[in-house]
């Protein structure tokens, strides 16, 4: 996929290129620039801590770090815009959405 606005991930990169975060930020990125979705549902799957409930908006809540990703994806022209991101995060069962998941195979 194109991912735009790389650079609000690497300004999380910056501030500590070896605080958790960083690495989740690598992560992402790195799983959003290889991968491709068919649909919403496959998104859905492939990330446990995702809010789709708005979609295409996508909230991504990084387990691994307090990250939250705020996304406009386009899966038909495989691009996805980074809107936001911040450090802090709710746990992610205060998530409706997550909870309400695809049946994933």
């Amino acid at each position: 996929m194109r991912v735009i606005g790389q650079d609000k991930l690497a300004a999380v990169i910056r501030t500590g290129p070896n605080l958790p975060q960083a690495d989740a930020a690598r992560a992402w990125l790195y799983e959003m620039l290889h991968r491709r979705w068919d649909n919403i549902d496959a998104l859905a799957c492939a990330f446990a801590d995702v809010d789709l409930s708005e979609a295409p908006r996508a909230v991504f809540h990084l387990s691994s770090a307090p990250l939250s990703i705020e996304t406009l994806f386009d899966l038909f022209n495989d691009v996805v815009l980074i809107i936001a991101i911040s450090v802090a995060h709710a746990p992610h069962h205060e998530h409706e959405a997550v909870r309400d998941r695809p049946l994933c195979q």
